[in-house]
């Protein structure tokens, strides 16, 4: 008798660590939920999974701290207007190409081969003016013969 109130004694005093611990993944799980995912078609039938980011702190985080990214994967990057923008690597661990799409979904400028920046001070990458950018892994963009000029198709 005396093990099992001892079992029972451990488990009313664990319960409250796991559902403390429960409550916990899940609220950092709404706090912090994974961007959403929309496919994104080239013209030239060249598909990737890109993450979506359209809030200001989605703009602001993009890709930092990403060691990897898969090969058909990027961010699509969605702002309310067309205009110029700016980029740079800041925190940024893997080289990516920057696609700059105009408010049409047309190509409008590609930026390879941008370097992981871990200075204070990060080069800036300028646009024409935009209403979307792609980002994907440096080489991409060549690999997959993808230029300006070409149509970009995905929901808005």
């Amino acid at each position: 008798m005396r093990n099992k109130n001892k079992k029972i004694l451990i488990f009313i005093l664990i319960s409250p660590s796991l559902i403390t611990i429960i409550i916990t993944i899940i609220l950092l799980y709404n706090i912090f939920p994974k961007n959403k995912t929309k496919e994104v078609v080239f013209e030239n039938q060249k598909t990737i999974n890109a993450e979506i980011a359209e809030t200001k702190e989605q703009h602001t985080k993009g890709l930092m701290f990403r060691k990897s990214l898969k090969g058909n994967s990027g961010m699509l990057f969605v702002f309310n207007s067309e205009k110029p923008r700016n980029f740079w690597m800041k925190n940024t661990l893997i080289p990516l190409d920057m696609i700059f799409l105009n408010s049409e979904k047309q190509i409008i400028q590609i930026i390879k081969n941008t370097e992981p920046c871990k200075q204070e001070l990060c080069k800036t990458y300028s646009s024409k003016p935009a209403k979307y950018v792609i980002e994907v892994n440096a080489g991409f963009t060549e690999f997959n013969n993808i230029t300006t000029g070409q149509k970009v198709y995905f929901d808005s």
